[in-house]
């Protein structure tokens, strides 16, 4: 206590004495003080120690210190022993004083020391929000793929690749090669797809309904990812969904000898680790891979190359399914190979021959009566056409596919039904009648889907439905062998039946007569297109450029483009720019080995006749007129005769067109009002006869009455 200045208490006693000795002691300690030791003020109760506390330099004594930690009453308490007439003047103080008289600064800040203001303060980055609990680079990377930031993930995928830092499969993976398929990058998929859990992983097969939609709706321009597809799902044993399709895709669209090493390459990864009870199971897998090989092959018309496939499975081992035997047999046996059809037979089992002859035998001596549509009323039609269709004549094993209706006949129907329908049935009834022989078409299988399809696609042909003829076959059929742009010309939804679902088969492939037909809708809708004819004629010279690069494209299937594809650009041309258009179209086939058939002739024949070339004329049609096959000219038809007595008729010359009915009824005894197309030729003729009759009897009588006068 001797440190104390003059004036202070010997004894503590009470708070008030505590907080005054505190107070000096602390003045005297500023005395003595640096300048920055001045500068801080006294807080006397921060600095007491435990020491003092035990000394007695409490506030209070033990005894009287009642703990209590209820604000109200501490404060009630401090307030009692610290009252106004014990503080001090902090301003009289000496550390105030100090404080008072330090220095500041009075000079401006000097803003030279920054920088200029740049673009660079403006520019904004793509903020990554990453999650809380993301404390490793793979949380961060399965954080990104699940919130979507694509680029930011695959940035980071390929720093730990680099890195060589393992990643742990997840099924969120699926999802960004889902995102990689709009890049067409088949690496960038590829590597998504191997981050995926493998079926021991996963614990049950996956059928990627996501990834195969996306992959297969344009298959041609994504055979890499397909092939990557099948090759990683079987690698995880999860492709038991994938290689059939994609060995369909793949052998539709690709090289040969690329789908060959694929096919092979497939099945060497299939049979990894196939052992013990699995070793079955893919070798009925790999079966089912290389029958539908096969059968792709046959389908395109590669039948070359489908006996190839079929050669080397069998000399790998590889068992082939009776129904690809079969199939193979009946095209070889169209088609007229006997070379390669006696090799096929060769392999064939012997049960399959037993079974085929069978199915020989019961065609050709049991045939079911054919059905007759020109009943009077509509439901009775529609029975017989439902259990037509209901009860096929052929078995799946037939080598026959012939029904006992026919396509035009089907074909008929739909457009009498529809158009030309009683005025008590309701539109809506027969889009359901429709609807329904459709849905028993795709139940009763592909063959029966497909002809239903071109059935209806016919019928809007024949009324110039030119949108509804795409619509029904982008409804049944993948976008294979047509104009890039046929889907923007589609109506949607054209009618109800649009709905209609072809099932778990799915989408069919396209033949030749199907995809003829959308061509020939496209060659109109783009006249129609035209603001002036001419626009319309170059709409029409860029669809027919497309179409030639379809036929010259390597590896096309050889039924994609065939001389009836040619058939509608043949009419255009030769209507706008006469016989040098469709002799252009013409030279095309021929150099590309395109026979033209009667009709391509019958639309030259008429363009000549329209210009009244007549002895070009009759030199043609006397060419068509001899034996079929002379002179390379194909027969001429009834058709062909009616489309020159349009032609002459067009250009008034009425002594050509009697002689082309005089050859009408000499070669083909014609009756009048047997043929409504050629009886519509006839009647021409004759109205124009009259027509010029008149015509002259009014010019001879303007002649007379100018001479008299």
């Amino acid at each position: 206590m001797n440190s104390l200045a003059q004036g202070a208490p010997k004894t503590i006693s009470s708070v008030a004495d505590f907080y005054y000795t505190c107070q000096v002691r602390s003045s005297a300690h500023v005395a003595r003080s640096t300048p920055l030791e001045k500068a801080i003020p006294p807080f006397p109760f921060l600095c007491m120690s435990a020491s003092a506390l035990r000394l007695g330099l409490a506030p209070c004594s033990r005894g009287r210190l009642k703990i209590n930690f209820d604000t109200q009453r501490v404060w009630s308490y401090t307030k009692s022993h610290f009252s106004a007439a014990v503080s001090l003047d902090l301003a009289d103080h000496p550390a105030a004083q100090a404080l008072a008289r330090i220095p500041y600064p009075r000079i401006e800040p000097d803003h030279s020391i920054f920088e200029d203001l740049s673009d660079e303060y403006s520019l904004q980055g793509n903020a990554v929000s990453t999650s809380a609990s993301s404390s490793t680079p793979v949380e961060t990377l399965v954080q990104a793929v699940k919130d979507k930031q694509w680029e930011h993930a695959d940035a980071l995928r390929r720093e730990l690749v680099e890195t060589g830092t393992s990643i742990p499969h997840h099924r969120c993976f699926e999802d960004a090669a889902l995102s990689a398929l709009s890049t067409h990058s088949p690496e960038l998929f590829a590597a998504w797809l191997e981050l995926i859990p493998d079926f021991h992983a996963h614990g049950k097969p996956r059928q990627f309904r996501f990834l195969r939609a996306r992959l297969f709706a344009d298959a041609p321009a994504n055979l890499e990812s397909i092939m990557n597809f099948a090759f990683i799902t079987t690698d995880k044993h999860l492709g038991r969904y994938v290689y059939t399709q994609a060995a369909a895709n793949v052998v539709r669209h690709a090289p040969p000898q690329v789908a060959h090493e694929f096919l092979f390459e497939l099945r060497r990864r299939m049979l990894v680790k196939a052992v013990g009870k699995h070793s079955q199971g893919r070798a009925r897998r790999i079966k089912e891979l290389f029958s539908v090989a096969v059968r792709t092959h046959a389908s395109a018309g590669r039948l070359d190359h489908g006996v190839a496939l079929l050669q080397a499975a069998r000399k790998e081992g590889i068992s082939i399914s009776g129904f690809t035997y079969t199939m193979l047999l009946q095209r070889l046996s169209l088609a007229g190979d006997g070379t390669r059809f006696q090799a096929v037979q060769v392999l064939t089992p012997a049960h399959v021959l037993a079974e085929l002859s069978a199915a020989y035998a019961q065609t050709t001596t049991e045939s079911s009566p054919p059905i007759s549509i020109s009943s009077a009323s509509p439901a009775a039609r529609l029975r017989a056409l439902n259990h037509s269709i209901k009860s096929p004549s052929h078995r799946r094993r037939a080598p026959s596919s012939s029904t006992s209706l026919s396509t035009h006949d089907l074909s008929q129907f739909i457009h009498e039904y529809t158009i030309h329908r009683p005025p008590s049935s309701p539109r809506s009834l027969q889009l359901n009648a429709i609807e329904l022989l459709r849905r028993r078409a795709s139940r009763a299988g592909a063959r029966a889907a497909a002809t239903f399809a071109l059935a209806e696609m016919l019928a809007h042909h024949r009324r110039h439905a030119h949108r509804e003829v795409l619509s029904a076959f982008m409804r049944s059929f993948h976008v294979v062998g047509v104009p890039t742009d046929t889907s923007l010309h589609v109506d949607a939804p054209v009618e109800s039946s649009a709905k209609t679902s072809l099932g778990a088969r799915g989408k069919l492939w396209p033949g030749r007569k199907h995809t003829a037909l959308v061509w020939s809708a496209m060659v109109s809708l783009k006249v129609a297109q035209g603001s002036t004819p001419e626009h319309g004629q170059k709409l029409v010279d860029a669809l027919y450029a497309e179409l030639l690069a379809q036929a010259h494209a390597p590896h096309t299937a050889s039924h994609t483009v065939d001389s009836a594809h040619f058939t509608a650009f043949l009419s255009a041309f030769a209507r706008v720019r006469g016989p040098p258009g469709a002799a252009r179209i013409m030279s095309d086939m021929h150099a590309l080995a395109l026979a033209p058939h009667a009709a391509h002739w019958a639309i030259v024949l008429r363009a000549l006749a329209e210009r009244g070339a007549a002895e070009q004329v009759w030199g043609l049609l006397d060419a068509m007129e001899g034996p079929q096959g002379a002179n390379g000219f194909p027969e001429a038809s009834i058709a062909t005769h009616t489309a020159v007595l349009k032609g002459f008729v067009r250009a008034e010359r009425v002594a050509e067109g009697h002689e082309v009915a005089r050859r009408i009824g000499a070669r083909y005894g014609y009756v009048r009002g047997a043929r409504a197309r050629t009886e519509e030729a006839l009647k021409g003729l004759e109205a124009l006869e009259r027509r010029l009759e008149e015509e002259r009897e009014l010019a001879e009588g303007y002649l007379e009455r100018r001479a008299a006068a």
